[in-house]
């Protein structure tokens, strides 16, 4: 008859294993935008027409999360471009969230466009934390004609941005 032997060690590894496990899952752990949190954003958003506009900054693959328990993909990467406007004396960032659709901002047509129209929450262009150079109101669809809507950003990307800022990037 064999007997059975119980190793302490192995079992407090195990135990330390799922704890730390666990404390990561718990800190990074983000639990995604529901469908109908997303269509409250976009129901509650309104157009902004723009005709002077400068911009000061663009930068690619900007990272906007980090899942550190995730072998592959550990990091999630966004285009941005930051213009102000004279008009609303605001300055708001155009977004852009990687996979899986990739499309990035363009500044340089958008320079060149006479108007642009840019599609923003009701709730973050009213915010007054929001507007300034440091935290400027997000901005996820925008176009360049009155009659295309999704000429610039496609309605498919447009719904995964508002997705992926609502679940990582939102401050509330």
């Amino acid at each position: 008859m064999k007997t059975f032997k119980i190793n302490a060690q192995g079992i407090g590894a195990a135990i330390g294993l799922l704890l730390v496990n666990g404390i990561v899952y718990l800190i990074f752990h983000r639990t995604p935008a529901t469908e109908e949190e997303v269509n409250a954003y976009i129901q509650n958003s309104e157009v902004v027409e723009l005709t002077n506009i400068t911009f000061y900054d663009e930068e690619n693959m900007v990272r906007y999360a980090r899942q550190p328990l995730r072998r592959n993909n550990s990091s999630l990467y966004k285009d941005i471009a930051k213009l102000y406007s004279p008009d609303s004396k605001k300055n708001f960032v155009l977004e852009s969230y990687g996979s899986p659709y990739r499309i990035s901002v363009d500044a340089e047509l958008l320079r060149r466009c006479p108007k642009i129209y840019l599609v923003v929450n009701k709730d973050d262009l009213h915010n007054p934390k929001l507007g300034s150079k440091e935290k400027p109101v997000p901005v996820l669809l925008w176009y360049t004609r009155p009659d295309s809507k999704f000429n610039r950003v496609p309605e498919r990307n447009y719904i995964y941005s508002v997705k992926e800022y609502l679940t990582y990037c939102r401050n509330e």
